[in-house]
């Protein structure tokens, strides 16, 4: 008796061990089809392209926006802006009001993700006081979420940092 328990438990043990190894064989969203045709053999297919689509939120994220604060690293106290306006056309494009001159590029957008690239800057007749060059290096190397609702856009850092703080210009 005790040997025939000590046999099921070996057995229980090796199908769930089984189980488990199965389990991690194939990736997440790999979908496995089993085919079997008239032979005694059988095919297994391995589908690994999944198309999924991430929500977009242009349509909330264009328009004009008048940006509000600065955080130049995330535990530095917020500096208040005045007169930087950040418009986002729904081409990719954006200009903005830094200083005597404005600036023009182009963003990527995808769902939260956020790049600024291509950043032009003012005219050599403008020059650029320490905190608009900081607003300008922020969105080209900082800035790669964003945040946004009807009135509110947050432009975030890679950990989720608030960089830049703007409310809707209307």
């Amino acid at each position: 008796m005790k040997k025939l328990l000590c046999l099921t438990s070996l057995v229980i043990i090796f199908f769930s061990n089984t189980a488990i190894a199965q389990k991690v064989k194939y990736k997440a969203g790999t979908i496995v089809r089993t085919q079997v045709d008239n032979s005694n053999d059988s095919i297994v297919y391995y589908d690994s392209d999944i198309d999924t689509r991430q929500k977009s939120y242009m349509n909330l994220l264009t328009g004009n926006w008048l940006v509000t604060t600065m955080h130049r690293q995330a535990r530095m106290p917020a500096e208040n802006l005045v007169d930087i306006s950040l418009t986002l056309k729904a081409d990719s494009t954006f200009s903005s009001t830094v200083g005597c001159d404005a600036t023009t590029g182009i963003m990527s957008v995808k769902g939260t993700s956020i790049k600024f690239k291509e950043i032009k800057p003012p005219s050599d007749n403008c020059k650029l006081n320490e905190q608009q060059e900081w607003i300008l290096k922020l969105l080209n190397q900082t800035v790669s979420a964003y945040s946004v609702t009807s009135s509110n856009l947050l432009l975030r850092d890679v950990s989720g940092n608030i960089v830049f703080e703007a409310v809707r210009n209307k």
